[in-house]
């Protein structure tokens, strides 16, 4: 799996707010070019290992691109705060990182921080910081296993059939030697 847009993780836009350059999102460029160059890095590895190890699977999952997709897009996922996060203790992004989701509420320069949920997960991409919330892991979900972000593409739905298939006539086939 490669790595996620950073700079649009509220962890990261809450903790650095004001530095950096920003894209047309509202997420820090610098982060997100570093997010690239890793995941840029790790097709490169992939494919060397794949030259190297043809007798292995290699299988790449793009979260990225449907993270930064629904960023661009959040209608789609029907997304209403793309940057902030369901669960946190205030600010623009909803995330003060000095006190995460279940801490205990603490004193931190003079203010008091106390997390709170938000009222509709779904309506986010992050749960807190970075992790995403339940109704969008459904969409991760659905790229790695209708193949749509996996490289090699392929449906893994289709291939996990075509094993049971497999191992079912195996079976039937042992049983009858019995």
């Amino acid at each position: 799996m490669n790595v996620v847009p950073l700079g649009c993780a509220p962890g990261i836009l809450a903790d650095n707010r004001g530095n950096g350059t920003y894209d047309a999102y509202g997420c820090r460029a610098d982060f997100n070019d570093l997010a690239d160059l890793h995941n840029n890095r790790l097709a490169e590895l992939l494919e060397d290992l794949r030259a190297d190890y043809p007798e292995a699977q290699w299988i790449l999952f793009d979260a990225h691109s449907i993270y930064m997709d629904a960023v661009r897009n959040p209608s789609n996922y029907g997304v209403k705060y793309p940057l902030q996060a369901c669960c946190g203790a205030g600010g623009p992004y909803n995330c003060r990182t000095e006190v995460s989701c279940a801490d205990n509420p603490k004193y931190v320069n003079g203010t008091y921080l106390q997390w709170t949920t938000c009222d509709d997960p779904s309506l986010y991409i992050v749960w807190d910081t970075i992790h995403p919330v339940e109704s969008f892991g459904y969409y991760l979900a659905q790229g790695v296993l209708t193949g749509s972000h996996l490289t090699p593409s392929f449906d893994i739905l289709e291939a996990v059939q075509s094993i049971k298939t497999a191992v079912s006539s195996s079976d039937k086939a042992y049983q009858g030697e019995q």
